[in-house]
């Protein structure tokens, strides 16, 4: 059998946490939004696809001071102070809680913390807090352009997210999300760009719903 790996958090700034025992198992969460078109007087509306939401993750895992499970080597309230470091916090330098990559064997996910519960099973006489169960559930970091490519959208009846790429154009954006190219001059106006040919490599359009001119 080969070496046993232990999943490992590790935020953006380098912090990293490492659990003592692995889950039992991951659950995985995915979801369709829709947007409901209803009419007055109507029994039911229709749903038109509007977006995917971010992929969820969440798990359980134990958290053991007993030296049981693992040599002991601090307390509870330590371990927690230590993993809420990593995962929980206010980052200063960039104003929001940290961005996480959950690592275990060849598993890797890039997310972000969505709540955090304790759930306190073991005490010592003292009342010292000896086992926890910690569940946890992320979202997945997903920029716009691969929710865009995920989505695979191609109705000009939504808002489209472009960063061009070399040998793109505004003008054949259009054709492909409109159908017609002359709608160019309001896209590059609607991005405040002086012109639709000022648009290089990299810049991200937004080629809005239905533009008319």
């Amino acid at each position: 059998m080969g070496e046993l790996k232990k999943m490992v958090i590790k935020g953006v700034d380098n912090s990293t946490f490492t659990l003592k025992i692995n889950p039992e198992s991951l659950k995985f969460s995915k979801q369709i939004k829709y947007n409901a078109n209803s009419v007055t007087g109507a029994s039911s509306g229709t749903e038109k696809f509007d977006k995917y939401a971010p992929t969820t993750l969440s798990f359980d895992f134990l958290l053991d001071s007993t030296g049981m499970a693992y040599p002991k080597t601090e307390a509870i309230d330590e371990t927690i102070a230590a993993f809420e470091k990593v995962v929980f916090l206010y980052s200063g330098n960039k104003h929001q809680p940290n961005d996480l990559t959950i690592s275990w064997g060849t598993f890797v996910f890039n997310c972000h913390l969505n709540s955090l519960n304790y759930d306190y099973t073991l005490f010592a006489p003292s009342g010292e807090p000896l086992r926890v169960k910690v569940s946890v559930s992320f979202s997945d970091n997903i920029n716009l352009e691969e929710a865009e490519t995920k989505a695979q959208k191609s109705s000009p009846d939504m808002t489209h997210i472009v960063v061009l790429k070399a040998g793109e154009s505004i003008a054949g954006w259009c054709y492909r999300i409109y159908g017609d190219s002359s709608y160019c001059t309001d896209v590059a106006r609607h991005n405040r760009l002086t012109g639709f040919r000022d648009a290089k490599p990299g810049t991200k359009v937004v080629f809005p719903s239905l533009v008319r001119g």
